[in-house]
């Protein structure tokens, strides 16, 4: 079974539904507010785990209720989490979450213990057993710069999604060491410079971002599906399937742990776009984060049942 280890963070997601967003000092009512697992980092653990990946999660929690109940669903999911602490007399990370009658979302992100988790919590037996160290940005820079050389040292395969954007000269400068570089068309302009609106201009920013040294990189562009350019600049636009949208809370977590778990399994990276664009399909379909991650079987049926838009070379 192909091994992932994920550093990053871990949130308990208050969601609330409503009819539009409020504007600057207005109060509006919610239709309902709910309590969901989520965080990028345990967001892609889940996705991947449920594709058939062994994970361990690296992260940190508060010793509060929040940090209970997170550390449970990880665990009950079947992910590793002998690296999941907790930490003393902090508040679990939260994210403040509004999804409007479209699905589209509004995030607002409370760190807690994810901005505490420190270089010392990586301990070098972690890494062992794992062949890909998946990274993001919501904990401290300095963490995610110690898991990626540490990984690196260990010959590790690095897919990092980088995000938010918060340093973007650090980010480039990390971008050699980087195998799949996962950015969306916001993230992409960021670290580009370039705008991105479309498969084209997305395949024309992932070129830019791969001569600053990213040696695949996928653009994912919401209903407009996903732009692939490989190691040897063939590029690839996927298109999104068209679906009931419900709620894009964890879409593009659960595009990347299914690419990861996918393309692990021996599948080629353009088939591993494919089969993840199917299972981000399913999650835009339902309502919330974690919950709405898809299993290996539920993207498998949802494949059979439906004709996938045909991929088209760029």
């Amino acid at each position: 079974m192909p091994g992932v280890m994920v550093v990053g963070s871990v949130n308990m997601d208050i969601v609330s539904r409503v009819e539009h967003f409020p504007a600057r000092g207005e109060t509006i009512a919610a239709r309902d507010t709910v309590f969901i697992l989520g965080g990028k980092g345990a967001n892609q653990a889940t996705a991947a785990v449920r594709c058939g990946a062994a994970v361990r999660m690296i992260g940190a929690v508060g010793d509060d209720v929040f940090g209970q109940a997170l550390a449970a669903s990880l665990h009950n999911d079947g992910i590793d989490i002998s690296g999941l602490v907790v930490k003393q007399g902090v508040t679990s990370g939260c994210a403040i979450i509004t999804v409007d009658e479209l699905g589209q979302n509004s995030i607002v992100v409370s760190s807690g213990a994810n901005g505490n988790l420190e270089e010392s919590d990586l301990q070098a037996e972690y890494f062992t057993g794992f062949d890909v160290l998946l990274l993001q940005n919501e904990v401290p820079w300095s963490v995610t710069k110690r898991a990626l050389q540490s990984a690196k040292d260990r010959g590790m395969t690095i897919l990092y999604n980088p995000s938010p954007v918060i340093f973007v000269d650090s980010v480039r400068a990390i971008l050699s060491q980087i195998d799949y570089l996962f950015v969306n068309e916001h993230e992409a302009a960021s670290l580009s410079g370039c705008h991105v609106s479309s498969p084209q201009s997305a395949a024309q920013v992932a070129t830019v971002l791969r001569k600053l040294g990213a040696r695949a990189v996928v653009v994912t562009l919401g209903d407009q599906g996903a732009v692939l350019q490989t190691e040897h600049a063939q590029t690839y636009h996927v298109p999104a399937q068209c679906v009931n949208v419900v709620d894009t809370t964890a879409a593009g977590d659960t595009m990347i742990g299914a690419f990861v778990a996918r393309h692990l399994a021996g599948h080629s990276m353009l088939d591993a776009l494919v089969w993840a664009s199917a299972a981000a399909a399913l999650c835009v379909s339902r309502s919330g984060a974690q919950s709405s991650i898809p299993t290996f079987a539920q993207i498998t049926t949802f494949l059979s049942q439906t004709s996938a838009p045909p991929v088209q070379l760029i």
